[in-house]
């Protein structure tokens, strides 16, 4: 079936130019997107977009969810940065946002 949720992002990311790696995996009854960071310092503009827009849609549906952060061994350099749901959760989240044929 079609995740337009990942579909929506992957979608903002062209539009707004970004050229980011944000990939969506499923194991274990568990939704993980992870979002790259290329800044040295904090987050890059890019990711931080990226996350913003991930967070208008979640945040509006009120889908619990875990959010990571990911550093760099020694180091305070974000590598990453993961959200994390329970499929049910997530397929809930998308049907809500998106409509019942969404997922």
């Amino acid at each position: 079936m079609r995740d337009i949720f990942k579909d929506a992002v992957k979608t903002y990311c062209r539009v707004e130019n970004i050229v980011r790696k944000t990939r969506f995996t499923e194991h274990d009854d568990i939704v993980t997107i992870s979002i790259k960071n290329s800044s040295d310092e904090g987050l890059d503009t890019s990711c931080f977009k990226v996350l913003n827009f991930i967070m208008s849609i979640i945040g509006r549906e009120k889908t619990s969810f875990l959010q990571t952060p990911f550093l760099y061994p020694d180091s305070e350099k974000v590598d990453k940065v993961n959200i994390t749901f329970n499929s049910k959760d997530y397929r809930e989240m998308i049907k809500s946002a998106f409509g019942e044929d969404a997922y």
